[in-house]
């Protein structure tokens, strides 16, 4: 005898892929053609962040400094790369991008 359920989801976890993928690429698409302003104005719409996007080096070592010295050990174990440094370099090309280990 087949199991019968009373109700069943309308929408399962792949509702709506093919026209997020299609929304995500567009976005980027307009990000690599319109650069930082671009991303920055995305940042401002979907966030609601107008701030600095590149961090000054002083705020960097202030944080740095907040974070326990477990939690930094940790990190530098599972070996966390900062590849987004790159990324941003793409994007913001008259910036400034320290990479550190």
């Amino acid at each position: 005898m087949a199991t019968e359920f009373p109700k069943s989801a309308a929408k399962t976890a792949a509702t709506g892929e093919d026209a997020t993928r299609r929304i995500v690429a567009e976005m980027l698409a307009e990000i690599e053609a319109g650069g930082g302003a671009c991303a920055r104005a995305y940042g401002e719409k979907l966030d609601g962040f107008d701030g600095d996007i590149v961090v000054a080096p002083q705020a960097v070592e202030a944080a740095t400094a907040r974070v326990p010295r477990q939690l930094e050990d940790g990190l530098k174990m599972e070996g966390h790369a900062r590849a987004g440094d790159v990324r941003l370099e793409k994007y913001f090309p008259d910036e400034t991008f320290v990479l550190t280990p």
